[in-house]
């Protein structure tokens, strides 16, 4: 099995209603990456302050259904806001937004637009 892009712990530091029915907003810290993405009800598989496992990978990685989110999706853009670097993950129609922190992680390094990535978020 190929290494992922990146693997960080982080934290669900909230979790709100969206506008649109049924659909979430989640928000994760890691220690280099600030998470926002959208999530569907069904497929919420954790809460706040729950610690979990953040994997991106082009390769599929292990997961336990059920117990773990993992998406396929493409990286949708890329921009720099600040010193900030924010790649955009598209989970056909949901979307993530990661913050990398001064582009600590370098995962701006490992990803390209309309890469197809695994954006996975495990039980801690």
């Amino acid at each position: 099995m190929s290494k992922p892009e990146i693997m960080e712990n982080v934290k669900v530091t909230n979790i709100k209603e969206s506008l649109i029915p049924n659909i979430y907003i989640v928000e994760l810290q890691g220690r280099n990456l600030k998470i926002d993405m959208d999530i569907h009800r069904e497929v919420l598989v954790f809460g706040k302050n729950d610690s979990l496992k953040l994997i991106i990978s082009k390769a599929k990685p292990q997961y336990q259904e059920g117990k773990d989110f993992c998406a396929k999706g493409v990286v949708a853009n890329k921009k720099t806001e600040d010193k900030n670097k924010k790649i955009i993950i598209s989970l056909w129609g949901f979307t993530v937004i990661i913050t990398d922190k001064e582009q600590k992680s370098k995962l701006w390094d490992k990803l390209n637009i309309m890469d197809e990535v695994y954006y996975c978020l495990n039980l801690a």
